[in-house]
């Protein structure tokens, strides 16, 4: 279940993420997908050792396609207070729609 802030954060922009349920990473998907964006360095450097087939397409949200050398963490929020899950989904937000156009690009 999605926590009060990361409701909040979402509901702000009308978007309903009641019935969000996490659950662990599934290997059979990892291996089927064309991209794998993650928020922190930890979580790539995580998957890479988990799915080793997948390392190649494992990227920080904040840093693809062009940025990867650069820093491009996008930090969890968790027990840090609404501002920093506001803030995490503005960072979200802005990133999605600057890669947006390369992945519509690329399964074209």
């Amino acid at each position: 279940m999605a926590s009060a802030d990361s409701l909040a954060a979402c509901s702000e922009q009308t978007i309903d993420i009641s019935g969000h349920i996490s659950r662990p990473v599934d290997y059979e998907e990892l291996k089927q997908s064309d991209f794998i964006f993650v928020m922190e360095a930890y979580q790539k450097q995580y998957l890479q050792m988990f799915v080793p087939d997948a390392s190649e397409r494992v990227f920080l949200l904040g840093a693809w396609p062009a940025l990867e050398g650069k820093r491009g963490e996008i930090p969890d929020p968790l027990g840090r207070g609404f501002g920093e899950y506001r803030r995490n989904f503005k960072f979200i937000e802005h990133h999605i729609d600057r890669i947006l156009p390369y992945l519509l690009a690329e399964t074209m």
